[in-house]
């Protein structure tokens, strides 16, 4: 069984699949709406000074 993540947890270069979104309300909303939906495969490409936020 793989590990479950969040995406605030990968690092720069290391990828990951959406699986569940477990957020709710408009920021559920706002994540589907730029693609983040199940099975999306998504990858960390940067993060910013102080680790967040990062560029995914």
């Amino acid at each position: 069984m793989k590990e479950i993540r969040r995406l605030s947890d990968i690092e720069p270069g290391q990828k990951a699949r959406i699986k569940e979104l477990t957020s709710n309300g408009s920021m559920r909303r706002r994540l589907l709406d730029i693609g983040l939906v199940e099975n999306t495969e998504v990858e960390c490409l940067a993060e910013a000074l102080w680790g967040i936020p990062r560029l995914i």
